[in-house]
Formats: C-alpha cells, structure tokens, sequence
C-alpha cells in the first residue's frame, strides 16, 4: 500500500475562500505514481471540485495515473464494482506473436517514418537542447464534453481528433503572429497499449504501457481542414503492424540498453518533436472527491527533456480540459496561445456557457 497526500477543501472561510487540509490516505498500488500531492480545488459551486495532479511518464501513463487517481475517490468506498472508464482493445496473445515475428519490418517501416522529414525548426523549437528551465501553465476555457461529441458525430471526428485539429489551428495562428513560415510541427502522440484493470479490490501494479508515436502535424487555419489533415497524416498507421511494433521496439530498448543509452535516445527525440500531445480519456460517469463531484481534472507535465512544450487534455462525464505547458524558450507568449485557443474554442461553440 502506498501513502498519498490529498489536499482538499476544508472550511470556508468569512471572505467566501475555503481553507484548505491535508490528508494522507493509503493507495492500493504497487510503485509511486503522483509526484507530490493531489490537490482538490473548490473553485465552483460548494460540491463541485477541480481535480489537479502532477506526475511523469516513467512513473506512469496516463491511463493508469487516472486509475490511481480513482483509487483515492469516494466512489470505490460505495462500489467497488462499478467504473468510470471505457474498455481499450488491447493485442491477444496471437497478436503479440505475429507483432515479433514481424519486428523487423516493423522497425523498418517506422524508422522510415521518423527519418522522412527533418527535425523541427521553428519559433517554438528553434534550438535542439537549450531551454530556460522556466516552464509556464495555462488552461484554456472548459469545453462541453457532451458539445464536443455532439460535433465529432456531426463532422465524423473522433474526440482526439477535434483536440488535434484545436492545436493545429491555434499553432497555424500563433506561426502568423510570430511571422514563421513553417506549414508542418513533428508532435509526439503517447498511445496506450493497456487497459485499466477494473479490479479495484486488489493491490494495481502501475506503469508505462505506452507508445509516443512521431506524427507530422499540418497546421491550418480553418478546424474542420485542420482536423481532416491531422487525420490524413496519421493514416500510416493504419497498419496494424507499425503501432505495436514500435512499442515492442521500446519496451526492448529498456530491457536491454543501458539507461544512459535509452536518455541519449530520448534526448535525439526530443530534438526532432515542437510538442508533446497528450490525450487521455477520462470519466465516464460522475466521480466525487472528498464529499464533492470532480467537475474537472488537469494535469501538469512536459516531454523528454528539450521537449518542454505539452497540449495535456484531459476529461470527466462533463468537461475537458486542455492544459497547455512550454518552457519560456519555446511558447515565449503562452498568454497569446492559449487566447487563440479559446477563441477557437468560442468558434466551434463547444465552451461551457456560464
């Protein structure tokens, strides 16, 4: 069992403002996941919460810090049975065997891919290595989940797709502010390979079941051409063989490479990606917290080293949340961003009316 620190809301205070106390609450997991703390904010009506965490890949991926992160909620102490979360399909025992037998042209073809253009050079990744060490974070406005779908089934686009075809509209308006030329971003795009173990009565081992895949990313003005490119550009992976293949090719490299090998191989990446993008599906169903429902969860975090900057999207039954993070040498107007990305957002009128 391990021990977490969950800050939550205690008492409001004569001036309208919660004070806040921390509590330390046993997790049944097997290897640290959370940084620091888990920090529940009441920042909307009395029992409505924001959940924030920080956290990094080599602990965990995205998928099993959200199963950590339901770990510590109410909802496990009245059911223990039910879920939040949606099923993945994940490769069968005959899947993984035809996947090695076939490693080498998978090899093959995604290292092809990742050679195919050259590494990024633009105004937010305009030097392989240096960065200021000073990393900024902000939110862009809530979006309706239930609106988001609703366009994805009117347009045919998946939910990553639509946060995807955002990012690429927004980078093609902030490249014209900044007067950059470039028409194309290399974005690291984290996949999962596992599930969540809906188990939740026993001890959950956590860990890494992720591939990042490297897509060339269209930048364009408009959503909807924005997002069909996107599309487009991942087609290459439709080969059923490219995705587990490249994920196999990984999980090699950690067990038989020394770690110094595997952070040199991490930093060449992290020369070639502007960005990191993160989609991690959240609740389905409404999850309280500390007496609360968890009206949101973001969450703080960049890429492998020089890869500071990261679009994070995360999501409840209600809302989601794009989280942007860059160090000053990259995004160097994070304000400027993340306004075109609402005004975006307004556009497609997909934002939570207040």
């Amino acid at each position: 069992m391990e021990e977490c620190l969950l800050i939550v809301p205690d008492v409001k205070g004569d001036d309208g403002v919660f004070d806040y106390m921390a509590q330390r609450k046993k997790v049944a997991l097997e290897g640290e996941v959370f940084d620091s703390a888990i920090i529940v904010f009441s920042d909307y009506a009395p029992n409505e919460f924001c959940i924030c965490i920080t956290g990094h890949h080599v602990k965990a991926d995205g998928l099993q810090t959200m199963r950590a992160l339901y770990l510590l909620s109410d909802n496990l102490e009245r059911d223990k049975n039910s879920s939040p979360f949606s099923k993945l399909k994940t490769p069968s025992l005959t899947n993984w065997i035809m996947i090695l037998l076939t490693l080498p042209y998978s090899v093959f073809m995604n290292l092809s891919h990742y050679f195919e253009r050259p590494f990024d050079r633009n105004c937010i990744k305009n030097h392989p290595h240096f960065m200021t060490g000073r990393l900024r974070a902000r939110n862009a406005l809530e979006i309706s989940t239930e609106a988001a779908r609703n366009l994805c089934k009117n347009q045919g686009f998946k939910l990553s797709e639509l946060t995807a075809g955002l990012v690429s509209q927004t980078l093609s308006q902030y490249f014209e502010e900044k007067g950059e030329q470039a028409r194309h971003v290399t974005v690291s795009l984290p996949v999962s390979m596992g599930n969540i173990d809906t188990n939740f009565g026993a001890t959950a081992k956590l860990g890494n079941c992720f591939v990042s895949l490297s897509a060339y990313m269209p930048l364009d003005s408009d959503l909807t051409q924005a997002t069909l490119k996107h599309r487009k550009s991942l087609s290459i992976f439709d080969n059923k063989l490219m995705v587990p293949g490249m994920y196999a090719l990984i999980y090699l490299q950690n067990l038989l490479l020394s770690r110094h090998l595997v952070q040199g191989i991490l930093r060449e990446a992290g020369k070639k990606h502007s960005l990191l993008l993160s989609y991690i599906p959240g609740f389905l169903a409404p999850v309280h917290f500390a007496g609360g429902r968890a009206r949101k969860v973001f969450g703080f975090g960049v890429g492998a080293g020089n890869m500071a900057t990261a679009v994070l999207v995360m999501s409840t039954s209600e809302v989601m949340q794009l989280s942007v993070n860059s160090d000053e040498s990259q995004i160097e107007d994070i304000d400027l961003f993340v306004r075109l990305l609402d005004k975006n957002i307004r556009k497609a009128n997909i934002h939570i009316k207040k």
